[in-house]
């Protein structure tokens, strides 16, 4: 990305420049979008206020805090820091601001929120996280969702199912012949791949800490995260869960190199889901609904 003030160009994943007009255009297409994707998402948003003449419409996220194991802020799904991490935005990128709001005030600022857009929904970043001009080198946007494939797989029998393609990186959620959701996901990267079978739903799990199994020193240890909606599907540790700390779903989330949890190197084993999607599936998939990975 170049900047110039009022002309800044933004560089998309193919090396394509983009005006900050149209970037925001394409922004809000993606988002109004969303709704009929996801109906389960206008319950969620708080009473918004449109935007004032002075409020712009295309902000950066700021570096505030010199430490170097952060890389990103979070996006919540209201506003306010109590409620659930959507999604971790990293320092630098463009977003676009949809409306705001007067929410939670925090140490460092007032109250006013604002609403972006994000691949996969909407979501809540408090006021000074983001300004005009980027603090670190200005990042790429966000990567729209990932389309679906051509291919498409049967349902697993009659009733709710859910098949997980490994080929594909996507997800497909059924009610008897009837297509409710297709999302890409992440699943186990190189050496913890996902086992392919059939399977059922187990257990659902709000709010779960995922720790570590192995030490630290290991190549596959990880600091815990926590994900809002966990869902068992296999042993005791194999989960379709949302990931907020995950930019990339899809094909290009695997084949990375460095450790597994990372954007592009796959998971420790788990099916990797963006919240709205995962949020949907704990609601609706009941334990006992099968679960056939390919």
């Amino acid at each position: 990305m170049t900047g110039h003030s009022g002309r800044t160009a933004l560089v998309t994943s193919r090396g394509e420049s983009m005006s900050r007009r149209r970037f925001a255009q394409l922004a809000l297409a993606s988002a109004a979008a969303l709704p009929f994707l996801h109906p389960s998402l206008a319950a969620a948003a708080p009473q918004q206020q449109p935007l004032s003449e002075e409020t712009p419409s295309l902000q950066y996220v700021l570096k505030l805090v010199d430490d170097p194991e952060l890389d990103s802020v979070y996006a919540h799904l209201e506003p306010n820091a109590k409620s659930d991490v959507i999604a971790s935005v990293p320092y630098g990128t463009p977003v676009t601001i949809l409306s705001e709001v007067e929410g939670e005030k925090l140490w460092y600022g007032g109250r006013t929120w604002y609403e972006v857009a994000l691949p996969y929904g909407t979501g809540w970043l408090y006021h000074p996280l983001l300004g005009d001009e980027p603090t670190v080198t200005a990042a790429q946007p966000l990567p729209p969702p990932v389309p679906a494939p051509a291919f498409t797989p049967d349902p697993v029998g009659k009733g709710r199912s859910i098949v997980i393609s490994l080929a594909h990186q996507f997800l497909w959620a059924f009610e008897d012949a009837d297509l409710k959701m297709a999302v890409a996901c992440s699943t186990g990267g190189v050496g913890l791949e996902t086992p392919t079978g059939d399977f059922q739903i187990k257990k659902h799990i709000r709010n779960y800490m995922f720790n570590s199994p192995w030490a630290a020193g290991s190549p596959y240890w990880y600091a815990s995260e926590e994900a809002s909606y966990a869902i068992l599907f296999h042993g005791t540790g194999y989960f379709m869960h949302d990931a907020p700390w995950r930019r990339i779903f899809g094909p290009q989330s695997q084949g990375g190199e460095g450790k597994l949890g990372k954007d592009r190197t796959g998971s420790h084993g788990c099916v990797n889901l963006p919240y709205f999607s995962a949020r949907f599936l704990y609601t609706w998939a009941p334990n006992g609904a099968p679960v056939r990975v390919i």
